[in-house]
């Protein structure tokens, strides 16, 4: 703030200071130093336009890194997308198949089931059968009437 006001502040007076002196040297050294404040003014200006031009140069610079980092990471994510719906669908057949296997024991540990139910029956039959003859062989035989 300081020297835009003291090259402000110089050039006021020497703007003014015409009204108030009317002597050729004090004149001449007014418009002297009007002179060198314009000057210093135009270095100043100067180097302040360098400094912006370096800040919007690295602000340039930084936006493109930080685009250039976040399509990288898009491009990252979009590829660990693509290996997990890769490794979904390994992992859906690899449970598709298991549960297939899984209908097919159950499938036929119903079978076995149903056939140890026929042999068991089959089994029930033959002992009542067995039973029965047991009964009618312990039971003496009627004589028949004479």
């Amino acid at each position: 703030m300081l020297p835009p006001s003291a090259i402000a502040g110089v050039s006021v007076v020497c703007a003014l200071a015409p009204w108030v002196f009317t002597q050729p040297v004090v004149l001449r050294l007014l418009a002297a130093a009007a002179a060198v404040t314009a000057i210093v003014g135009a270095v100043v200006m100067r180097h302040w336009d360098a400094q912006a031009g370096k800040r919007v140069a690295d602000l340039t610079r930084a936006r493109a890194s930080d685009e250039w980092r976040f399509e990288e990471r898009v491009a990252e994510l979009e590829s660990d997308l693509e290996e997990s719906r890769e490794l979904r669908m390994k992992l859906e057949q690899r449970l598709r198949a298991k549960r297939a296997e899984l209908a097919g024991l159950r499938n036929e540990h119903a079978a076995l089931l149903r056939r140890y139910a026929a042999a068991e029956a089959e089994r029930a039959n033959v002992l009542e059968e067995r039973r029965v003859l047991e009964i009618e062989a312990a039971v003496p035989a009627r004589a028949l009437p004479p």
